[in-house]
């Protein structure tokens, strides 16, 4: 299943590698000069000054016992004063950084090199900052553990440009998030596969896992488990407490992320379009808000990917350890049209199918939802194989016991509908799809000039999606390399004499039949040319009424 979720069939991301800064810091800051002696300050120290230095070997080693300090006798000895020679000013045990002696021995030892995936050191504190003599035996300075020194720089860049405000809307998006999630709380993104809540989607005992299937512009697609029993994922970063601007790319090395509130809209509707009476629609399976690093299963996949089929999108290793994701939840509807391929022998009995079962969905959604699709180019249309009877002649393209095929219908991320207490619900399309080149861009504009022409994006026009319909039967007549064109049988024909030649002539002429309708089709849905009406075919419903009238489907 590939493509999942995409808004326009063609994305262009661009990239550059990672680079791994490694900082080695040790807290070495200046030692603090001792205050002079005074007269009233002249007892004997508690050690000798210490006239041999520190070796370089033993940063931590245990210094001797401090001699005990001397009685006096202040009444037998005479009070005397020192010669200012001989005063010998106390010194509080330092701690091992405060040294100026002892740093340049003891740096090489104290500090030790880590690995690339360890936590960064903090900065070192500032000659302003106040540091508190230690007492006791010295000790090498710990290293100060917390968030890597390019995740704060990153933070505090973004910042600067979020107000109050934005960070106040962030927040209850990301309430209505979690409200409309299966799971209630964020999770880990490590331990997304085994929550119990998604444990509940897979079969029990079966191991997760991870392939990847396909790519879209705001998001990753992989497939969760085995077989049948797989489901599908949808991994969409979001624009999260620390990013600014608007859908987009938060910044030019990192992959595209999506706004909480079009998440929030997508799982709604997707949810909504999954109880379409009589089905059509992907079903959907649940939603998670999860934060955290890329999991390696997911790299792995991704990888893979990359090298089979290659990509254009940017790894998302890039994100950092604060990101968070939505995962979306749907199941499996196999490889979608622009990527499927059509059997030799009954391949265009499958197309005929396609077609009508499209149409049959947004006819059902019509009449239910008050639904327009208005981005249905053949990588939203998924088809998966069923079993089907022995060949036999073809009284209802909409059987899939005849045809071998089901379809589902994906992404409504510019779809119209209306929502219960939320009327109708839509986005309009963004300007650059008007800039592209060829059928699919075409049909765009066709459907700004439709919409446009009534106002506004919010009225319900069906006639959007008798344009996408002209489209996909235009795509398999004309843009499938599986789909061949049926030979014109020369000369007599003559009865077939076995049963392999009967077999033989029922296949051939049930995929002439199915040919010859989609020609038909073709030629009613395009616009009226000299010497031939156009037909009224202004929702999806009338085409399916058209459709029983010539005995194509019941």
């Amino acid at each position: 299943m590939s493509f999942l979720g995409e808004r326009t069939r063609k994305v262009t991301t661009y990239g550059k590698k990672q680079t791994r800064i490694i900082s080695v810091h040790a807290d070495l800051s200046p030692s603090r000069l001792s205050p002079p002696a005074s007269a009233s300050n002249m007892a004997t120290p508690l050690r000798p000054p210490r006239m041999k230095k520190l070796s370089p070997d033993q940063p931590a080693r245990e210094p001797l016992t401090p001699f005990k300090p001397t009685r006096v006798n202040v009444l037998k000895t005479p009070c005397t004063v020192l010669k200012a020679s001989e005063v010998v000013s106390l010194k509080t045990p330092r701690r091992l950084a405060d040294d100026p002696t002892l740093r340049q021995h003891v740096a090489k030892s104290a500090v030790r090199r880590r690995s690339a995936g360890s936590p960064r050191h903090a900065s070192p504190p500032t000659p302003h900052r106040s540091v508190r003599k230690a007492r006791g035996p010295l000790t090498p300075p710990r290293p100060v553990r917390g968030v890597a020194n390019f995740e704060i720089e990153i933070v505090a860049s973004r910042l600067r440009n979020v107000s109050l405000d934005e960070l106040s809307s962030r927040e209850t998006a990301l309430r209505s998030l979690l409200k409309c999630a299966t799971t209630k709380k964020i999770i880990p993104f490590s331990e997304a596969c085994t929550n119990p809540d998604f444990a509940k989607l897979l079969p029990s005992g079966m191991s997760p896992v991870v392939t990847k299937v396909g790519e879209a512009s705001y998001s990753e697609v992989f497939s969760v488990g085995e077989g049948d029993s797989a489901v599908v994922v949808k991994v969409v970063p979001l624009l999260g407490k620390t990013d600014s601007g608007s859908k987009g790319k938060a910044t030019s090395d990192l992959p595209d992320c999506s706004a909480i509130s079009d998440v929030v809209r997508e799982i709604e509707i997707t949810r909504r379009m999954s109880q379409t009476p009589g089905g059509g629609f992907v079903e959907f399976l649940g939603a998670f808000v999860v934060e955290g690093a890329y999991p390696v299963q997911f790299l792995d996949a991704w990888d893979s990917y990359r090298e089979e089929q290659g990509t254009e999108s940017v790894r998302p290793d890039s994100f950092s350890s604060l990101q968070r994701y939505a995962l979306i939840v749907l199941a499996d509807g196999g490889d979608d049209l622009e990527s499927y391929r059509f059997e030799n022998t009954r391949g265009w009995v499958q197309a005929a199918a396609v077609f009508w079962q499209v149409a049959d969905a947004l006819a059902r959604a019509e009449t239910w939802t008050d639904f327009e699709h208005r981005d249905l180019h053949e990588g939203q249309i998924l088809i998966n194989d069923v079993d089907a009877d022995p060949p036999a002649p073809i009284e209802d393209y909409l059987d899939t016991r005849s045809t071998g095929v089901r379809v589902t219908v994906i992404d409504f991320g510019l779809s119209r509908l209306d929502m219960p207490d939320q009327g109708a619900v839509y986005s309009a399309l963004p300007e650059e799809v008007y800039e592209g080149v060829g059928d699919q861009w075409d049909v765009y504009r066709e459907q700004r000039d439709v919409v446009e022409g009534a106002g506004a994006w919010e009225t319900f026009l069906p006639s959007t999606n008798v344009l996408w319909l002209h489209y996909i039967v235009g795509h398999l007549l004309h843009s499938t390399p599986t789909l061949r064109k049926p030979y014109a049988r020369r000369g007599r024909r003559t009865a077939p004499k076995t049963p392999a030649q009967v077999r033989t002539e029922l296949v051939r002429s049930r995929a002439e039949d199915a040919w010859a309708m989609l020609q038909d089709v073709d030629e009613a849905l395009s616009k009226p040319s000299r010497g031939r009406k156009a037909t009224d075919f202004s929702s999806a419903q009338k085409v399916m009424a058209w459709g029983r009238e010539q005995g194509w489907v019941l």
